[in-house]
């Protein structure tokens, strides 16, 4: 028979397009292994002399003309070839050894003579691994003594050694202010949202109705049935299993009645197939199934299924592989015979315990050579371990109220980190042959917080008892979790990159006070109404100036432009330059006595004005943008009715109700939200903050309470959004307000200020420099 290729998520991406440029050109030629060379050399200069098409001409035809006519040059010069991959040549010509038969390969190579996958490559059958670990392995030495540049010779990308240096500079600090070496740290790599996105940049997206619909393409009677369903529908679990199993229970193969079903009646389970008791795994495409009580509580957590089950069913679900409707992996779990490994089992529990990204693999390295002597232990954990945490407490995770959910992610990564550490070690493996030896399992991987851990004699993790009524553990972390003294800090910045909007423009057109001439080099050119000039000009920082105008003293915060950035204090031309911008906004009056008395205050800066907390944003005309730089702290109930709310506005679902039919989101409890938001602002600090929205929230109190339950919770996340620095102005039309309400503008003139403080803070918060703005 034929063989098959599945697994595969639409085409394959590589596509050899490089190579199919080439061959145009070469023919044939591109095949021998004698043009490798040169065709690696002209990719390489196309890339990185993309622009300069005569210098890629003079390569090309210093080395290659023998080879190369003209017509072949100038197709040459027409391609373009742009980005690097994700591995290095130096990397894929890495050379090591297969420790079954002993044979020396590069990587490159091996990729092509064996069947491993690159992290197959790197496992434990080969040296690969060895040889790459001397590769970047750096001189031991004190962690006070690394610098940015000790990273260069890692091999990390841009992103990963501006992480990896981050994480560096706080265990630098916290190790100062302890005294002493951690003895654990706990290494847990989280992805931002635009990584997230990039990662999932090019992938289908495809409704589950949809799927759905592809599936039962030529089932005109199922296909009928779905028209009447929408996607909203199609989230419930139980609803969407059903119509992936064509309404028939997984196990008995029996009809389930959709109404019944529906109804919230306890007939009809959804289980694991891989027993929750081995694995966390939740997935509705490999491992749910949806099935009938009585079955589901005769099978429990054995695994594999009975073979009365599996013979029974195997036609079925052949049936559903075969439409699409279950995917090859949960085919392949439902029809398995035999019992778990014990090197899967630890391989289960590995999937919690072990991290392979390049940055987390650097930071672990990097720790091991800078406390070679010191007792300290480098754990491992995943995003999943503290999720499962949250989940089992109903830890409510908020992300639109403040900023202290990424400090309690990194408390309850150590909490769950420690109680994954040492029920299982680091060694999974030999956890599972000694349960073996036991004749026991005494783990259960979804109720891991439920049960007494220990290590020896110590006590890791106490579970709760009710009815011994011991709160256990938990209790010590919900009190961490209230605390409202969370130190936060923002990155501070020079910014750099294009100096201004690329667009020139004519002599016509440029204006004096906001254009910069095209080349400042030449004082022949630098008149932009004379020779043009771009605009936009780009802000690397702002200095503190100070400068006299008819007697009276100004201080202010002038941007300074990226050409500019490397000027010192002192320096004549960044002087001149504020000299020549500070004369033109004040026009006829004399601008004298100009003095640099700060630079460089940069981008993100933490400010204290008149009696709040901000950060210090971009300028425009003669005002600075401020950002919030204040928490806004909630109950644990109003906490987990704003995630409430922050769900139904992502997914535009207002509708949801509880398991007793209640809906979960009411008028009455928005409006009771919205009067605790406006008491907040009335007093302490934010009574102190400048453009307060408080006014509109104030006197649109009954204009709220008209709203619909869709507009309600649109202006309680417009709220949010003003009070985070998520964005600068918030729409409040709904209420009588505007549409741009509480945009944070100051004049950047801050001598109108009666307060103005620089508040310089050490990578952890737990030391700042503050600087009077107005004396210094």
């Amino acid at each position: 028979s034929e063989p098959i290729i599945s697994g595969i998520d639409g085409d394959f991406k590589a596509s050899l397009s490089t190579f199919g440029k080439l061959r145009t050109v070469l023919k044939e030629e591109a095949r021998k292994d004698s043009s490798q060379e040169m065709m690696d050399q002209i990719v390489f200069w196309a890339t990185v002399y993309g622009d300069d098409k005569r210098f890629i001409r003079a390569r090309i035809e210093e080395h290659y003309s023998e080879i190369l006519d003209d017509h072949a040059i100038k197709q040459l010069l027409g391609m373009k070839f742009n980005g690097w991959g994700n591995l290095s040549k130096d990397f894929l010509e890495m050379e090591g050894a297969s420790k079954e038969d002993g044979v020396y390969r590069s990587i490159i190579q091996a990729l092509w003579e064996t069947n491993d996958n690159l992290m197959e490559l790197l496992g434990q059958r080969y040296t690969y691994k060895e040889e790459l670990e001397k590769r970047v392995q750096n001189k031991e030495k004190p962690l006070a003594e690394w610098t940015i540049d000790d990273l260069d010779g890692m091999y990390l990308s841009p992103s990963v050694k501006r992480m990896v240096w981050q994480t560096l500079k706080i265990i630098r600090e916290i190790t100062e202010v302890r005294g002493s070496a951690p003895s654990k740290i706990f290494v847990e790599m989280a992805r931002d949202d635009a990584q997230t996105k990039a990662k999932n940049k090019g992938k289908r997206t495809k409704s589950r109705k949809d799927f759905l619909l592809e599936c039962y393409k030529d089932d005109k009677a199922w296909k009928d049935e779905l028209a009447s369903v929408d996607d909203g529908e199609l989230r419930a679990k139980k609803l969407y299993l059903y119509y992936l199993q064509m309404g028939r229970c997984m196990y008995s193969g029996e009809a389930i009645d959709l109404a019944t079903l529906m109804s919230g009646n306890t007939m009809y389970d959804i289980d694991h197939i891989h027993p929750r008791h081995f694995v966390k795994d939740d997935s509705l495409e490999n491992n749910l199934v949806l099935v009938k009580k009585d079955i589901n509580a005769h099978k429990s957590d054995n695994y594999p299924l009975e073979s009365e089950i599996r013979n029974k069913q195997f036609g079925f679900w052949k049936s559903l592989l075969d439409k699409g409707l279950i995917t090859k992996t949960k085919f392949t779990r439902l029809i398995r015979s035999e019992d778990f490994s014990p090197e899967e089992l630890a391989g289960f529990i590995n999937r919690q315990l072990v991290e392979t990204r390049q940055g987390t693999k650097a930071i672990t390295k990097i720790l091991q050579q800078a406390f070679p002597d010191d007792d300290m232990e480098v754990v491992f954990t995943k995003a999943g371990v503290a999720a499962k945490l949250r989940h089992d407490f109903d830890l409510v995770k908020v992300r639109c109220v403040n900023d202290t959910h990424h400090a309690h992610d990194a408390y309850l990564n150590i909490v769950a980190g420690n109680v994954y550490n040492a029920k299982f070690t680091s060694n999974p493996l030999r956890f599972i042959k000694n349960e073996v030896k036991k004749g026991n399992a005494s783990y259960h991987m979804d109720k891991i917080f439920f049960r007494d851990v220990k290590r020896g004699n110590k006590l890791v993790w106490q579970a709760p008892n009710n009815e011994e009524k011991t709160p256990g553990t938990i209790a010590i972390v919900r009190e961490q979790l209230a605390r409202r003294t969370v130190l936060q800090t923002r990155r501070s910045y020079m910014a750099h990159g294009i100096l201004s909007d690329a667009t020139i423009y004519s002599k016509d057109t440029a204006k004096t006070e906001s254009y910069r001439p095209v080349k400042s080099s030449d004082e022949r050119l630098t008149d932009v109404k004379k020779y043009g000039g771009m605009t936009s000009i780009k802000n690397t920082a702002y200095a503190l100036v100070e400068y006299t105008v008819k007697g009276k003293t100004i201080r202010s915060l002038e941007g300074v432009p990226i050409y500019l950035g490397n000027c010192s204090k002192d320096d004549e031309k960044l002087v001149q330059y504020l000299q020549e911008i500070l004369q033109r906004e004040n026009k006829n009056k004399q601008v004298e006595n100009v003095s640099v008395r700060m630079y460089p205050i940069r981008q993100r800066s933490y400010l204290k004005v008149d009696g709040y907390y901000y950060y210090l944003g971009g300028a425009t005309g003669s005002s600075v943008y401020l950002l919030d730089a204040m928490s806004v702290y909630l109950s644990k109930e109003d906490m987990g009715y704003v995630k409430k709310v922050e769900k139904a506005v992502a997914q535009q679902r207002y509708d949801e109700c509880t398991k007793e039919g209640e809906f979960v989101l009411t008028r009455e409890k928005n409006i009771d939200l919205y009067n605790k938001l406006v008491d907040k602002f009335r007093h302490g600090v934010f009574i102190k903050r400048k453009a307060s929205i408080l006014k509109t929230l104030e006197e649109g109190i009954d204009a709220f309470s008209e709203l619909n339950i869709e507009k309600q919770c649109g202006i309680i996340m417009q709220i949010f959004a003003w009070i985070t620095t998520s964005q600068q102005n918030v729409n409040l039309t709904d209420i009588g307000g505007v549409a741009h309400a509480g945009t944070l503008l100051i004049s950047k003139k801050l001598s109108t200020s009666r307060e103005a403080l620089l508040i310089e803070q050490s990578v952890t918060g737990l030391w700042s420099k503050t600087t009077d703005l107005l004396t210094v």
